[in-house]
């Protein structure tokens, strides 16, 4: 009655994404499929799929392995696709919004050195300015890494932001807009 429950958009093979992809001020659904390396978004936010005709279908940007991620990668233009590759600690974002991985000089790439393996993905309007930025979680510790700079690299505590026993190796970082506020 208070809450919704959607029944009608899901998948076996699916990671599921959340993100405003028409530019509404609404979020809609989507997944990112390892099977077939496939994303599908609820373009049309009737939490159903419709197929690619109808909603979006993205192929060839990421694969099976990655973790998937979404934001704000720019000021112009809407929510977009990106993935996080574990294997390697690297971010590849779609900047550019064709759903294709065009290299990092058309698209984004991020990397915080301070990654080590079995960090998770974070994303974020860390600072405020209205873009999603990237971060890392460690599990084994409870601490975040937060790109605040934006800059798409780690330049310390100092620049950067650094949080610290806030979670546990059990647990999977989520992150929002808990109050409202900026920066």
């Amino acid at each position: 009655g208070i809450d919704y429950c959607v029944s009608s958009f899901s998948s076996p093979d699916g990671i599921p994404v959340v993100n405003d992809w028409d530019g509404s001020g609404v979020s809609q659904l989507g997944f990112f499929l390892t099977d077939t390396e496939e994303w599908q978004l609820d373009r049309n936010a009737n939490e159903t799929w419709d197929g690619c005709g109808v909603d979006d279908c993205a192929r060839n940007f990421g694969q099976n392995s990655d973790i998937p991620v979404t934001g704000k990668w720019s000021a112009r233009g809407n929510d977009r696709i990106g993935f996080y590759r574990p294997n390697n600690g690297r971010w590849y974002l779609d900047r550019n919004g064709n759903e294709t991985w065009n290299g990092c000089s058309w698209d984004t790439c991020a990397y915080l050195k301070i990654y080590q393996n079995g960090d998770l993905p974070v994303t974020g309007d860390w600072n405020g300015k209205g873009t999603t930025q990237v971060g890392l979680f460690r599990p084994a510790t409870g601490e975040w890494f937060l790109d605040y700079s934006g800059n798409h690299t780690w330049d310390g505590c100092s620049k950067d932001r650094c949080l610290s026993s806030f979670g546990t190796a059990a647990d999977l970082p989520v992150s929002g807009d808990w109050n409202g506020a900026t920066a």
